[in-house]
């Protein structure tokens, strides 16, 4: 049995919500305001893409479909 805040985050982080949460999460971690542009801009990239990808992995898991 799923607990009601792992049932809430099913329910409202699906899809492109995942998307913006990980946009999001990759401008907070990558922000230094030490760092030059260049390096910033390449680790938001990167960061952004990691999370992309583990939205989508959550979006998957979290779906009912069924092999």
């Amino acid at each position: 049995m799923k607990k009601d805040h792992e049932l809430w985050n099913m329910e409202n982080y699906g899809g492109m919500e995942n998307i913006r949460f990980a946009m999001a999460q990759a401008l907070i971690v990558c922000y230094s305001p030490t760092s030059n542009t260049k390096l910033i801009s390449s680790l938001i990239v990167e960061e952004l893409n990691k999370n992309i990808i583990q939205a989508s992995v959550e979006n998957v898991s979290q779906s009912d479909v069924k092999p």
